[in-house]
Order: C-alpha cells, then sequence, then structure tokens
C-alpha cells in the first residue's frame, strides 16, 4: 500500500548538517521531504515540482535565498 503523506518540504541549506538535522526532525511528522544541500540543484531538479513549504537558508555561497525564492517562484 502506498504511503500517503500530508504534503511536500523542501530543505535548501549549503551546510549537510543542517539540512540532516532537519530531515531528522521533519521525518516522523509523515511528510515527503526533499533536501538539498546544493541550491543550483535543486532549481534545476525541481522546476516542475509541487512544494507546499520550503526551508531555505538566506546565505548560501552559490545563490542567496531571497535569489533562489525568485527563482523558483
Amino acid at each position: 500500500m502506498e504511503k500517503l503523506y500530508k504534503g511536500k518540504i523542501l530543505i535548501v541549506d549549503d551546510d549537510a548538517m543542517n539540512v540532516e538535522l532537519l530531515v531528522e526532525t521533519l521525518k516522523p511528522l509523515e511528510y515527503e521531504i526533499l533536501a538539498y544541500s546544493d541550491p543550483i540543484k535543486a532549481l534545476k531538479d525541481l522546476q516542475t515540482t509541487k512544494i507546499d513549504l520550503v526551508l531555505l537558508d538566506t546565505v548560501m555561497p552559490q545563490i542567496c535565498g531571497f535569489e533562489f525564492s525568485e527563482k523558483f517562484i
């Protein structure tokens, strides 16, 4: 039987430890979690994916979180 998720959460943070912490914290809540430590890869992979909530680091070396959100939306 397919697992039903409450929604999709996108996590983007260049610090892999932060990503891991958020994933482990949210996993028991049964959301589908998409996690990236590379914001450029996230933008490329998620062009047509519907996301319900984005947890986003605003200070990243390749692209800041504000620029990411403008491109993602």
